[in-house]
């Protein structure tokens, strides 16, 4: 703050001080993220070793969640939209092939076309 009010000088005993500052503030940033685990690990120890079980927990719960996906890009092996819709539409046209008896197969395949392509619309 002291550099601020000083009108942010370029040289001089302000501006090294900030330097000092910063240098060691992007010191302690980069060990933080380099032993983020570590000093997790540290933490739901010492919150065991004081009886802090809600704590725990709720760290646990928190660490737990983090690491998983919000949405599914996976399906069957088939991976993002594209190639997942595809995938139900070979589905849903088998079943419904399946399905047909001998008479209803004589539909055009244009009608069947637009019976699959409105079910996927869903």
């Amino acid at each position: 703050m002291d550099w601020n009010f000083a009108g942010k000088p370029r040289q001089g005993p302000e501006f090294f001080a900030t330097q000092r500052t910063r240098a060691a503030f992007k010191l302690s940033l980069r060990y933080c993220k380099q032993h983020e685990e570590e000093l997790l690990a540290d933490q739901l120890a010492t919150n065991l070793m004081d009886k802090q079980f809600d704590t725990f927990w709720s760290s646990i719960r928190k660490c737990n969640n983090c690491k998983a996906a919000a949405t599914v890009n996976t399906v069957g092996g088939c991976v993002g939209d594209v190639d997942i819709s595809e995938m139900r539409k070979n589905i849903l046209m088998f079943f419904i092939i399946q399905l047909l008896t001998m008479e209803q197969r004589t539909l055009s395949c244009n009608v069947l076309l637009k019976l699959l392509i409105s079910m996927t619309r869903i």
